[in-house]
């Protein structure tokens, strides 16, 4: 019975296993919040940069002689940018392309972008949003 209660026990035990998993879930519970910040600037000043371009390729466009005639929203400008609109409002050249945006991001870009009723429309960055 000396032999039994002599004996070292190897690993770990119960509570120091315990300590170890609370200690992990604490330093999760903070760097997940800051992660999904981090994410969440990176996307904004992504869109940011997306309105951007397409202010300034439509700007390009309408300075090099190209008539947005029909076009009244900023999405539909987007559209023809994107080589989406046949006719006279085709911007055929490429150096007056965008990418294509998929729907949710040319949402949120458009936030960015203020448009008036002028002929051709004009486009103004605007850099707080709430276009």
């Amino acid at each position: 019975m000396k032999n039994i209660m002599n004996k070292k026990a190897s690993g770990f035990s119960l509570v120091e296993l315990l300590v170890v998993i609370a200690v992990i879930g604490l330093i999760a519970a903070i760097a997940i919040p800051q992660i999904s910040k981090i994410t969440d600037k990176a996307q904004k000043a992504s869109d940011q940069r997306n309105a951007q371009n397409v202010v300034g390729v439509y700007g390009a466009a309408v300075a090099a002689g190209y008539q947005a005639t029909g076009l009244t929203t900023d999405a539909e400008i987007i559209a023809a940018l994107e080589g989406g609109v046949n006719g006279v409002n085709t911007f055929s050249d490429s150096l007056f392309k965008i990418s294509a945006l998929d729907a949710t991001t040319e949402a949120r870009v458009t936030g960015y972008i203020a448009i008036d009723t002028a002929t051709p429309p004009n486009l103004t960055y605007v850099p707080a949003g709430g276009a």
